[in-house]
């Protein structure tokens, strides 16, 4: 199942009350998007990077951040854990405030806002053709991926994971098809139609964001907690694709 396919069946199925509370929901986030679009790319991001210094670390995932930094590095002080959150939060804020700028992402043109290399002896022509598997993390923005390895020219299938809401998802499903890839894989099930695109005629590309439930990318601020199980679905896949 699509991204857009997933988010219209959920939305099919929302009670009336759930329409309404979504309903609410999306006119807030609809409110900022309209917002950061009218400031521009740059200082839409600013003003995300300080909504998420000064905002987020108010809401209750920030506690779950604030406990897995105790886990992952107890042998840090508090000042050096509040600095990670800083920054963690400062650039999901620049994430969200760049939403709705997708389209001005690209290693093209004379602005590029994407620069790409790769190590001696590897080019672009000699990835060209092949099945292929692209893995990154929830670093910078995460949607950089797919948008690249589009624009350069890989038939790209994105594995996502679609927010909650269904009217914010369809949203940012249309953001990431503007100069994204066409074809979104939601992570219900995402391993079948991943073996599906790099076995397929087609020689699709998998641009795949490594997450701590299972592989593929979050597209909210919820955190899984540190006793979260990690399925490593993308290692099975990916072994899979290689055994065939």
């Amino acid at each position: 199942m699509t991204d857009s396919q997933s988010t219209q069946a959920n939305g099919s199925r929302l009670s009336l009350g759930q329409k309404l509370r979504y309903g609410a929901e999306a006119t807030v986030f609809f409110a900022f998007m309209a917002l950061f679009r009218v400031l521009g790319l740059d200082r839409a991001s600013r003003l995300g990077g300080w909504i998420g210094r000064n905002i987020f670390p108010l809401l209750p995932p920030d506690r779950i951040a604030r406990a897995n930094l105790a886990l992952a590095f107890p042998e840090k002080t508090i000042d050096e854990h509040n600095e990670i959150r800083r920054v963690m939060w400062d650039n999901l804020g620049r994430i969200v405030g760049e939403y709705p700028h997708l389209g001005a992402f690209s290693p093209k043109g004379e602005d590029p806002r994407i620069g790409f290399s790769f190590p001696p002896g590897l080019t672009l022509e000699s990835l060209m053709g092949k099945r292929l598997m692209f893995l990154s993390g929830h670093f910078a923005n995460w949607e950089m991926m797919p948008i690249l390895a589009h624009q350069v020219g890989f038939d790209v299938a994105a594995v996502v994971r679609p927010p909650n809401n269904p009217y914010v998802a369809d949203w940012v499903a249309r953001q990431r098809r503007i100069n994204g890839p066409a074809t979104f894989i939601a992570k219900h099930n995402a391993a079948r139609s991943m073996l599906a695109q790099l076995r397929g005629e087609l020689d699709h590309t998998v641009a795949v964001v490594i997450s701590k439930s299972g592989g593929t990318p979050e597209t909210s601020s919820g955190f899984k907690s540190a006793s979260s199980v990690n399925k490593c679905g993308f290692a099975h896949t990916s072994q899979q694709s290689l055994a065939t």
